[in-house]
């Protein structure tokens, strides 16, 4: 009572009354004791280390290149020399990736300040009222010395919301790719199927008289040019 309370004398009794700023001076050493004999293994794994990742920026684009293809011809005369060049660029699609450079980095100060400051929930969350709590967060999760995380922390779900956009970015191209292809394959199924469609009639459309014919075996006799031949002149 005496460490977390303000007191009063009042004759021969004593009144205690809670100190907020006494109650989070004692949340924070306690938190500190915990940091230094390291958090559990689940707890330094899911709330420091994966709150502290920084997101890889890399995207896969359409990208618009252009070759070119120069022709130059030189056509000499007596008097001038006329040069002419023709070129022709053709766009090409090509798929590539590209990783943008990291921009954020973690200091060393950072994680002590987030394992300083997940011990402080867990106390809070653990041991202390509700009714308590928003009196005490000024003191505790709130106060100036966490800053630098809250700015860092903030930094980086910025980065996550970006590399998110991009990522539904990239799947929109390689979806759109998937789809370009998956038509050409369609159109290029069509077109067999026409041309089958073709032959069939054709064959139908054919008389038995001219399927007879073609199972003839022809290999012994003259071809019809043969008896249409120019008769060598008499000398």
């Amino acid at each position: 009572m005496h460490v977390l309370c303000d007191t009063v004398n009042a004759g021969e009794e004593t009144m205690f009354r809670i100190s907020m700023e006494k109650l989070g001076d004692v949340l924070l050493k306690k938190a500190e004791r915990m940091v230094k004999k390291g958090l559990p293994a689940s707890m330094e794994d899911k709330l420091v280390k994966t709150a502290l990742e920084i997101p890889v920026m890399s995207i896969k684009r359409e990208e618009s290149t252009i070759s070119a293809t120069e022709q130059t011809c030189t056509e000499t005369t007596t008097t001038t020399t006329t040069t002419t060049t023709t070129t022709t660029a053709t766009e090409t699609m090509e798929q590539t990736t590209t990783d943008t450079p990291q921009p954020l980095s973690t200091p060393p100060t950072i994680p002590p300040l987030l394992r300083l400051r997940t011990s402080l929930s867990y106390l809070l969350s653990s041991y202390i009222p509700l009714s308590l709590r928003p009196m005490l967060n000024p003191l505790t999760l709130t106060s100036p010395r966490f800053a630098p995380l809250t700015a860092h922390l903030a930094a980086i779900a910025a980065l996550k919301s970006e590399a998110l956009a991009l990522r539904s970015i990239s799947d929109n191209i390689s979806r759109k790719r998937a789809i370009e292809e998956d038509d050409d394959k369609m159109a290029e199924r069509e077109e067999k199927k026409r041309k089958k469609e073709e032959d069939e009639k054709r064959k139908k459309s054919e008389g038995r008289g001219i399927k007879q014919l073609k199972k003839v075996d022809t290999s012994g006799m003259k071809k019809m040019s043969a008896f249409f031949q120019k008769v060598p002149k008499k000398t």
